[in-house]
């Protein structure tokens, strides 16, 4: 990166094009980011610009000006449109898939959505893949073409030469897609964000079935190009995530206190609900300390009558799945049905905090 090359820039759409330095800011595969310094109020100083069409200060390499109308050739002649015309697909734009060759071609501003139905419906891909052999099949015997204009639609040489090797380039798509997704939940493991995982002495082999669950989507349709999901292993970012989470995650163990409440009432009968909906998610779990907040609240409706009514109990406990103590935070809720409360319920999951 940094290094001064020399590549074609152009001022307006409806000028010719010119040979200016530039310095290269990033790159993906063999497509450059560029930094232009000559500009003007209608151009931008920053291009994407495929190898090809990048060269050494001073060099002889030929780059390929494409002028504003195009080159000499008027491209596909009448037989050769009405042979492609025969290539149908209902795609919204059907060389979205060349942006994983080059991000240069005008036409196209940035690579397929990872919600894109190509990506995520097997019919609509086999439809895409069949258009893709359809046109190559009848523009390998109308090689040199020329080209129209500088937009993806005109650029005929450029098409050619993705699709001599189209299900490569759109393998590498779906490989862009999966592991960008891959890669950043094993980056979120290894920087301690999934607490609940490390908590439990089961989480390292649940967070891997999340990871699998995270490039489902795309399955199906990637092995369709003959490729294979290759997940890696959790094992080193799980262990420095949960070293993370005993170190920096765990809160003081201040008693049965939440955001500044304490639960220091007592109803042994809601305090009891509570306890068996906590041991149905951690079998076994041993009770250190319970308590309520206040009183019931009830909600009333617009007449005055109760409808039903709700109360919040603390309790600190520790289980064999856990590797530490925790604090857990229930809502009692009980409706108010022929002129008594019943039905007791859990609306909404509460907080479960991890305890030093």
């Amino acid at each position: 990166m940094g290094d001064i090359v020399e590549s074609f820039w152009n001022w307006d759409k409806t000028e010719d094009y010119t040979i200016e330095p530039a310095v290269i800011v990033s790159q993906d595969g063999d497509n450059y980011y560029l930094y232009f310094e000559k500009t003007d109020s209608r151009s931008n100083h920053y291009y994407w610009r495929y190898l090809s069409d990048i060269r050494s200060i001073g060099s002889a390499k030929t780059i390929t000006l494409v002028p504003k109308r195009g080159l000499a050739k008027e491209g596909l002649q009448a037989y050769e449109q009405e042979e492609q015309n025969a290539c149908k697909i209902d795609f919204l734009n059907n060389w979205d898939f060349l942006w994983y060759y080059r991000h240069d071609v005008e036409g196209f501003s940035a690579p397929l959505s990872s919600e894109s139905n190509a990506f995520l419906q097997k019919d609509l891909l086999t439809k895409v893949l069949s258009y893709y052999d359809c046109l190559y099949n009848i523009r390998k015997k109308y090689t040199d073409i020329g080209t129209s204009d500088r937009t993806i639609g005109g650029r005929y040489d450029v098409q050619y030469e993705f699709l001599k090797d189209y299900k490569n380039y759109i393998k590498k798509a779906f490989e862009t897609r999966i592991n960008t997704r891959l890669n950043n939940f094993i980056s979120d493991v290894n920087n301690g964000y999934y607490q609940e995982y490390y908590a439990r002495f089961d989480g390292k082999g649940k967070l891997q079935k999340q990871l699998e669950k995270e490039v489902e989507v795309y399955k199906e349709n990637y092995a369709l190009l003959g490729g294979s999901i290759n997940y890696g292993s959790l094992d080193q970012a799980y262990e420095n995530g949960l070293k993370i989470f005993l170190a920096e995650k765990l809160l003081p163990n201040d008693g049965l206190v939440n955001e500044g409440h304490s639960f220091t009432d007592k109803d042994a009968r809601v305090e009891q609900l509570c306890i068996n909906e906590l041991k149905s998610q951690f079998p076994g779990a041993q009770v250190i300390s319970s308590g309520c907040y206040g009183d019931y609240l009830i909600e009333k409706n617009s007449f005055g009558i109760p409808v039903y009514r709700t109360k919040t109990v603390l309790i600190i406990f520790s289980s064999s799945q856990l590797r530490v103590k925790a604090r857990a935070h229930f809502t009692l809720r009980e409706e108010y049905i022929n002129g008594k409360y019943t039905s007791p319920s859990f609306p909404r999951d509460g907080t479960l905090e991890y305890l030093k």
